[in-house]
């Protein structure tokens, strides 16, 4: 079957959730900072329940920061969808017994229902994955039932192909790991490091300097008298975590190659040796990092 849709910003951010949703460590990675202040104040309302209003500002701040997390999530999620899929324009899609293809701007991507990971659905979008960290969706808007219903079909033979390629290794074709890469989203591994790298280059500053202050004021509005060495470490920890950061994000700059000259890629969209770009000029597919 053909489809025949244009992306809209409420399926890319379902896709995100659903695809989220599925992973709840990230959500607790993503969202450490709120939940370690929050288990700093559950610990000193055990321990000082009379200091309430010391809690409850310690409570506020995490859940600000959690706020904030989210709030910064969605905006990337608005950026994304305005620079990148936003000028597809029409895209053309189609779906048969080999796999899922999507055109856009001249630009193909192909998952191969051996490739299929996992399927789910969300209220407005289908799901397709390809690894762990990679997948493409379709809008359920652009689907009649029988439509999606046959999607839903193909789809479960393809994770029953994919699970059989797992269980007899590796295949050996070289439709994959042959393919010619034309940006470097298309080799997922040094995709990630350069999305860490870019997020850090820019967001280093309050990264490092941001635990020091939060420390200080658990150390000094909940613990204003104690003497305990675990409090001691954390302060000290929160004076080396700027370094730490500082050294990782150099250590990134330096890590990440491109994947085609071998040279150091650089902070630039594209390559400084070879010209590859970061992101390829068709429709997002297989992105999860935003």
């Amino acid at each position: 079957m053909t489809l025949l849709f244009s992306w809209i910003e409420s399926d890319c951010v379902s896709a995100y959730w659903a695809w989220l949703l599925r992973r709840p460590w990230k959500i607790a990675l993503g969202f450490w900072y709120s939940l370690f202040i929050l288990g700093i104040v559950v610990v000193a309302a055990i321990k000082s329940p009379h200091n309430w209003r010391a809690q409850l500002v310690g409570a506020t701040i995490a859940v600000g920061a959690a706020a904030l997390g989210f709030v910064r999530t969605r905006w990337n999620l608005h950026r994304y969808f305005k620079n990148v899929l936003l000028p597809d324009g029409l895209v053309t899609t189609t779906v048969d017994e080999r796999g899922v293809s999507l055109k856009a701007r001249g630009t193909e991507k192909l998952l191969l229902w051996a490739e299929l990971s996992r399927f789910y659905e969300s209220s407005k979008v289908m799901v397709l994955e390809k690894g762990k960290n990679e997948y493409m969706f379709l809008p359920k808007t652009a689907m009649g039932d029988t439509q999606i219903s046959e999607l839903r079909t193909l789809a479960a033979s393809g994770r029953e192909q994919f699970k059989r390629n797992i269980a007899v290794g590796p295949p050996t074709q070289t439709d994959v790991s042959g393919r010619a890469i034309g940006c470097v989203d298309d080799v997922p591994a040094v995709a990630r490091l350069a999305a860490r790298q870019r997020f850090l280059m820019t967001w280093y500053h309050a990264l490092g300097l941001a635990p020091f202050p939060v420390v200080l004021f658990i150390v000094l509005g909940f613990f204003p008298n104690s003497n305990s060495p675990i409090l001691t470490s954390l302060v000290f920890a929160s004076l080396l975590w700027p370094i730490a950061v500082v050294i990782y994000t150099v250590y990134l700059w330096l890590a990440v190659r491109c994947p085609i000259c071998k040279n150091r890629f650089g902070l630039a969209d594209n390559c400084r040796s070879c010209n590859l770009p970061r992101h390829c000029n068709s429709s997002g597919l297989f992105r999860a990092n935003y």
